[in-house]
C-alpha cells in the first residue's frame, strides 16, 4: 500500500505567496518555504536560459537537502530539437547539456524539456528529436541525470503519449514526463474522470512496465481550444480541466508514489496543497 510520505508534491518555480514571506526575493530559499507549508518537490525554472552561477546552484542544493525537497529542472523554452534550422538544433543540444550540468550542481535528478513541433512531417520530427536526445546523452555520458521529454500541449507539438513512450524506450536515462493538463488539452478534454486517468496510466504501464510507479508529472487546469492548449490559469473556471480530484483518485487507486509538480499560474502552492489534502483524505 502506498505511503503518503512517499508521494512528493510541489511547485514549478516560485508561487506568488513565496514573495510575501520572510524569504523575500531569494528564490534559492524556496525549498525551505515549501517544506514549511508541507510540500516536498520543487522544479527549478531555467526556462529563459541556464544562467545560474555555481555558488547559487549549490545554495539551492543545500537548502533542498535541508528541507528534504526533491529537485528537478525545467530546461529553456529555447530548446527545439525539431527545428528546421540546424543551428537552432545544435544550440538546443548545448542548452540541454548546460541544463544537465546545472542539475548535477544542484543535485537535481531530472531535466524536463519540450521536444518541439511536428512541422509538416511527424515521423521526421520524431526521428530528429531522437537524434538530438542521443547527442545529449553522448555528451553527458558520465551523468546520472534523467532527461524527461514532456507532453506537448498543442496538437501540432511533438509530445503525444505515444511519442513520449517511444523516447522513453530509447535509453535508461530517458523517462517520460506526463503533463496531464497538456494531454487533456491536446486530446480535446479526454480526462473527464478518474477512470480516464487510470486508463491513460495503465496504457503507459503496459508499454513501459514500472514507469508509472514513481512517475514525474505536471498538473494544471488549462484553457484550451480545438488546437490544444491556450494557456495556464490560476484556478478553475467553467469548462476548464482536468479535475485534480480525478488525478488523486487514480494515484490512490493504483497505489502510486509520483512526484506531482503543479503549474497553475501564480498559485502553484495552492493547487499543490489541494492535491496533497485530497490524497490524504482518500487514503484514510
Amino acid at each position: 500500500m502506498t505511503k503518503k510520505s512517499e508521494i512528493r508534491i510541489g511547485t514549478a518555480g516560485n508561487p506568488a505567496n513565496f514573495y510575501k514571506t520572510k524569504y523575500k526575493k531569494e528564490i534559492m530559499n524556496c525549498p525551505l518555504w515549501l517544506a514549511e507549508i508541507g510540500l516536498k518537490a520543487y522544479e527549478f525554472q531555467a526556462t529563459h536560459g541556464v544562467k545560474t552561477p555555481e555558488h547559487r546552484a549549490k545554495l539551492l542544493r543545500d537548502n533542498a537537502k535541508k528541507a528534504n525537497v526533491a529537485l528537478s529542472i525545467h530546461a529553456p523554452f529555447f530548446v527545439v530539437l525539431t527545428s528546421l534550422d540546424s543551428e537552432i538544433v545544435s544550440r538546443s543540444v548545448q542548452r540541454m547539456v548546460k541544463a544537465i550540468k546545472l542539475a548535477e550542481l544542484e543535485e537535481a535528478t531530472k531535466v524536463i524539456f519540450h521536444p518541439g513541433y511536428y512541422h509538416d512531417d511527424p515521423k521526421k520530427a520524431l526521428h530528429q528529436c531522437e537524434e538530438g536526445l542521443m547527442k545529449i546523452i553522448k555528451q553527458t555520458e558520465q551523468s546520472k541525470v534523467i532527461i524527461c521529454p514532456e507532453t506537448g500541449g498543442k496538437k501540432s507539438a511533438l509530445g503525444s503519449m505515444d511519442d513520449l513512450i517511444h523516447f522513453d524506450k530509447l535509453h535508461k536515462r530517458i523517462n517520460l514526463c506526463i503533463d496531464f493538463g497538456h494531454h487533456h488539452a491536446r486530446t480535446g478534454g479526454s480526462l473527464k474522470s478518474a477512470k480516464d486517468f487510470i486508463k491513460l496510466l495503465e496504457y503507459v504501464e503496459k508499454e513501459i512496465p514500472g514507469r508509472i510507479q514513481n512517475l514525474h508529472c505536471h498538473f494544471s487546469p488549462l484553457i484550451y481550444t480545438e488546437k490544444g492548449e491556450k494557456n495556464h490559469v490560476s484556478g478553475y473556471e467553467k469548462g476548464m480541466g482536468p479535475d485534480y480530484k480525478h488525478l488523486c483518485e487514480a494515484v490512490v487507486d493504483l497505489s502510486l508514489t509520483p512526484t506531482i509538480i503543479c503549474e497553475t499560474q501564480d498559485t502553484q502552492d495552492i493547487m499543490a496543497l489541494k492535491i496533497k489534502k485530497e490524497i490524504e483524505k482518500l487514503m484514510k
